[in-house]
Order: C-alpha cells, then structure tokens, then sequence
C-alpha cells in the first residue's frame, strides 16, 4: 500500500504515520510548469484563536512556524540545526514584524542554540540577540578570531578588508579604513 490515511494522520510510503502528513523514504517535489512570473509557494500561519478561519493577532515573540533538520544518534532522532521564523515586535492591522532564528546544535549537545538573527529591523546579530549596528557579530572565546577574512586569489589585485563611514555622494565626510 502506498497511502494510508488514519485518525493520527496520512502516511505515504508508510503505514503507521506519526504526524497529520508523514512521507516516508521519498522526496517532497512541488513543481509549476507555467509560462509566468509565478513561483510555489510554503505558507506557515499562525493565529492566537483555536476556531478554524479565526483570527486572532499573534504577540511578540510567537513562533510561526520552524524547519528542523534531524538525524539519528543511533537510538533517536536528535535535532541538528533549524531555522525558525517568530513575531518581532508588535503586530497591528496590516503589520507584521518578523525574524528569522538560526539554530545548531554544538557538538555534544542534543538541541540546538541560536547562531544568527535576522531582526525585522533589517539588522544582522551572530553571537546576539539584540544587533547594535547592521552586522553585529558577538564571540566570548579565548581562542580564535572574531572574523577571518582571506582572498586567496591568483592575480595582482587582491584585497583584503574596506570599511567605508560617511557620505557616498561627496557631499559630507568620509572616514575609510583599508587593510590590504
């Protein structure tokens, strides 16, 4: 049999699903062949009210929906990385604000922690949960760099690192750092 459809759910390639859709031993394909500017689409949404079709606004901090990678220890599946998505702010008519969480699992752990952050801000925070700028990177280590950057190219016009503050019209002060 390849379908089932029981009262935990529907099973394909498997006769004893453990969630409302489990696929088994198979890929997850959606495909649009149209001669338009169209795409597929995934929607996760999410409301505060428990009746179908309801609606009820969602708080700051509510998950809307996660994607998580697992793999077996050898007696279970343990979780490795995910990326979810949660409320950022609070939500109005017609607004929405939103981030994106990345998570992985350190090496002798069983759960993932957050790496990176996407705020609705627009702001970039690794190693942080609040960014201060647009790229906030945040390590507490005794070894190793905070950031490495290498360019292993060929030619004679290789660089290295530029940081630009200021006006980029010429209209204002501009303060450059470059380390070649």
């Amino acid at each position: 049999e390849r379908m089932i459809i029981d009262s935990t759910g529907l099973g394909i390639g498997t006769s004893s699903p453990y969630q409302k859709m489990h696929l088994q031993d198979g890929h997850f394909v959606i495909r649009t062949n149209s001669a338009d500017a169209d795409d597929n689409n995934v929607w996760f949404q999410k409301s505060r009210n428990a009746t179908d079709g309801s609606h009820t606004v969602v708080q700051d901090g509510d998950d809307l929906g996660s994607i998580i990678w697992d793999g077996s220890d050898g007696n279970s599946f343990e979780s490795a990385a995910k990326l979810m998505a949660e409320v950022d702010g609070t939500p109005g008519d017609g607004d929405m604000p939103g981030r994106l969480v990345f998570m992985t699992s350190a090496d002798g752990a069983a759960s993932p922690t957050e790496r990176m952050r996407i705020g609705s801000n627009g702001r970039v925070g690794i190693g942080t949960t609040s960014a201060r700028g647009a790229l906030d990177v945040v390590v507490d280590h005794a070894v190793g760099y905070v950031i490495t950057a290498q360019n292993d190219g060929n030619n004679q016009n290789r660089y290295g690192i530029k940081l630009q503050v200021g006006s980029d019209d010429g209209s204002g002060t501009s303060y450059l750092l470059d380390f070649f």
